[in-house]
């Protein structure tokens, strides 16, 4: 009488023998219950290693697999980490983040099988997406891995070996390929149909929440990051609001200097207050068209990004550009070509 192997060599020869012959083709085509499931497994090596006795693992049509192995993910500075998720240990899924994962087991499907598999119900209540097509096709022969999506605000705990997943399986209509007669040995069935006792327990989305995440919100990343940006926005557009008023105050200040001289003195220096007015204007023109141009360029970016990791990063290019301008500004004080005061912070820029 055969068993479930916990052996991935003797799993290998047994998906090798029967991977294009059906040891149960009195088994219709159709998802597998989970009696069948166990029957291929012991036969095909088509699950290895796998606990039969804890029945944790086994659902009437689905058979649970466990995160360990192999991971990868990009921190916030873009650095990519990977390393091992070992039996009993941690693994945090930090919030808005997608890491590749493994599983424990083998995965050996022979041609005339066919696999899905979805997150176990409470990490789908957790807000964590499976970021992959759940379709594994049959002749699949290695450990799968998969993508986990964490968009909420939340950093999840996992434990390796921890059941992460529900895999199901499809027996495919009938081909010559695997529809062969096997004399080699004799196969006795001998899984048992289980169904597992108070199965539905939960009755309504905030039963599902609370099971899933006791103590925390299942909240998005985005909605703080899109109302953190607009803030932001607002501040700018005062902040530019307050210094082209300024702007515009001193040049109308400008315009209506009045020079008194006389008519001699006049036509006499005529070419050189000409000069003067022309450099001071075109200078001033400049200056405002250079704040122009730098507030909608900004006004533009944000509409277009919602990255709250830039947010210290521009403040720091604005004050910097009103600085800038306040130079030029003061250059002009110090060749009496305006008369500016002395203003100290007077554009409220925060700084973090």
């Amino acid at each position: 009488m055969n068993s479930i192997t916990q052996d991935d060599n003797e799993a290998q020869k047994k998906y090798e023998k029967y991977k294009s012959l059906d040891p149960f083709p009195e088994i219709k085509p159709a998802l597998l219950n989970n009696a069948d499931i166990i029957d291929y497994v012991v036969a095909t090596g088509l699950i290895c290693p796998f606990d039969i006795i804890d029945k944790k693992n086994i659902k009437p049509a689905s058979i649970a697999l466990k995160l360990l192995g192999k991971y990868v993910y990009w921190d916030e500075y873009g650095k990519k980490v990977n390393g091992t998720i070992e039996e009993g240990k941690e693994f945090i899924l930090k919030q808005n983040t997608i890491a590749f994962v493994s599983l424990k087991e083998h995965i050996r499907l022979p041609y005339y099988i066919a696999a899905r598999f979805n997150l176990k119900i409470d990490n789908i209540y957790r807000g964590l997406l499976l970021g992959t097509g759940p379709l594994i096709d049959p002749g699949f022969d290695a450990i799968l891995s998969f993508p986990l999506h964490n968009l909420t605000k939340n950093d999840y705990v996992f434990i390796g070996g921890e059941r992460i997943i529900w895999m199901e399986f499809t027996k495919l209509s009938v081909n010559q390929l695997w529809d062969k007669n096997d004399n080699s040995e004799n196969h006795i069935r001998q899984g048992k149909y289980y169904i597992p006792i108070n199965k539905h327990k939960y009755h309504n989305v905030q039963d599902y929440l609370n099971e899933a995440e006791k103590q925390r919100d299942v909240r998005s990343t985005l909605p703080d990051i899109i109302g953190e940006v607009k803030i932001f926005k607002k501040d700018i557009n005062s902040i530019l609001e307050l210094f082209m008023e300024d702007i515009h105050k001193k040049v109308t200040r400008i315009k209506n200097i009045q020079y008194v001289y006389t008519i001699a003195t006049i036509i006499g220096v005529s070419a050189l207050i000409i000069s003067v007015w022309s450099y001071q204007h075109a200078l001033i023109n400049g200056v405002e068209s250079t704040i122009r141009v730098y507030y909608e360029r900004i006004s533009g970016e944000l509409d277009s990004k919602i990255e709250n990791e830039n947010h210290a990063k521009q403040y720091l290019q604005m004050d910097e550009k009103i600085k800038e301008l306040e130079k030029q500004l003061s250059e002009l004080d110090k060749k009496k070509i305006i008369d500016l005061p002395v203003s100290k912070n007077k554009y409220p820029i925060k700084r973090k």
